[in-house]
């Protein structure tokens, strides 16, 4: 958008040339400021750039949420996991302590009380990866 510059400038004397009765200098700039359609257009078409930048800030945002949230939830589901593991670990030494003592009766063989020593330290190995699972999950959503 160049601006259209125009110096004009007049005067009117009388017929003897002695005496000028007006003198007129000027300065006329003009510019268009708004050239309808190709404005408007262009004005539409930065409108729904922003509009576009806008919805995909939003749509970045929901989804960096949701990661949140499901960090969050992972956290309370293997914190509650590790909640019924220690109760079913306290239920798997009062069966270990009933089985020991049914070996000593003589009701069980020998074998059956080393399989339920095996399945508690299977279910120990479980819950320490759960422990270990926790940990960094609480570190990620510290990150975060």
């Amino acid at each position: 958008m160049i601006p259209d510059l125009q110096l004009y400038g007049s005067q009117t004397a009388t017929q003897d040339l002695k005496s000028f009765s007006q003198t007129q200098f000027g300065l006329l700039a003009q510019m268009n400021l708004f050239r309808f359609g190709q404005d408007y257009f262009l004005l539409q078409s930065r409108k729904s750039t922003l509009l576009g930048k806008k919805l995909e800030f939003d749509e970045k945002f929901l989804t960096l949420e949701n990661q949140y949230l499901q960090l969050l939830f992972k956290n309370i589901f293997l914190r509650k996991k590790i909640e019924y593991y220690s109760e079913i670990n306290l239920l798997k030494q009062k069966t270990l302590k009933v089985a020991e003592q049914r070996f000593e009766h003589g009701n069980l063989p020998r074998q059956q009380v080393e399989k339920v020593i095996i399945d508690m330290n299977n279910f120990d190995s479980q819950k320490l990866s759960l422990e270990k699972e926790l940990e960094a999950s609480e570190l990620l959503i510290k990150k975060f």
